[in-house]
C-alpha cells in the first residue's frame, strides 16, 4: 500500500478482478487514475479485502467507493448508495470481500477516521470465475467511466461549497 497523502474527496476502486465483472470497481478506478483530477480529489485501488483502508495512510474527507452491484437493473447502470446501507452487516455476505465494507468503515471511524462514504455501485453482468469483463461490460467501460465521472464531480462540487458538507 503506498501513501496517499489527504484528500477531501478520495475515489476508491474495490473488487475480486478474478471472478469477472465483479473486478468492475477495479479496473474503473485504473481508468479514472490516468484522468487528471482537481487536486483534492485522488484514486487509489483496494481490491478484494476492504479491511486494506485501514492501511491506508491518506485520509479523505469523502470516500467514493466504486463496486459491482447486481440489483437486476441493466448493465452498466451506475447507482449512487449510501455505503452503510449498500452493504448490509449480519445475515449472509452480500459480496465476496472478507471483512464487510460496511464493517470496515465502522472500525475505520472508532480508530478515530472522520468521513463520509457513498458507493457508486455498477450493474455487473456474470460473477464468477475469469480474469476478464464480460464481452458486453468491456465494450461498455468507456462509458461507465464517463457515468462515473459525472458522478464524482457532482459530489466533488457539493462536498466543495462547504466543509462541513457531506457526500
Amino acid at each position: 500500500m503506498r501513501p496517499l497523502e489527504k484528500k477531501r474527496l478520495l475515489v476508491v476502486g474495490i473488487g475480486n478482478e478474478a471472478m469477472k465483472d465483479d473486478g468492475l470497481g477495479v479496473r474503473l478506478a485504473r481508468e479514472l487514475a490516468r484522468r487528471s483530477w482537481p487536486e483534492e480529489i485522488g484514486v487509489a485501488i483496494l481490491g478484494s479485502d476492504p479491511l486494506d483502508l485501514l492501511l491506508m495512510d491518506g485520509e479523505a474527507d469523502c470516500l467514493v467507493f466504486l463496486d459491482a452491484v447486481s440489483s437486476g437493473a441493466p448493465a452498466g447502470m451506475v447507482h449512487r448508495l449510501d455505503a452503510e446501507e449498500a452493504f448490509p452487516s449480519g445475515g449472509a455476505p452480500t459480496s465476496l470481500h472478507h471483512l464487510g465494507l460496511r464493517e470496515t468503515l465502522g472500525l475505520a471511524r472508532a480508530l478515530g477516521r472522520n468521513f463520509s462514504a457513498v458507493v457508486l455501485g455498477v450493474e455487473c453482468e456474470a460473477i464468477g470465475p475469469g480474469w476478464e469483463l464480460t464481452a458486453r461490460l468491456s465494450a461498455m467501460l468507456p462509458d461507465m467511466v464517463e457515468a462515473v465521472t459525472r458522478e464524482i464531480m457532482k459530489i466533488y462540487r457539493t462536498i466543495s461549497v462547504s466543509p462541513t458538507t457531506v457526500c
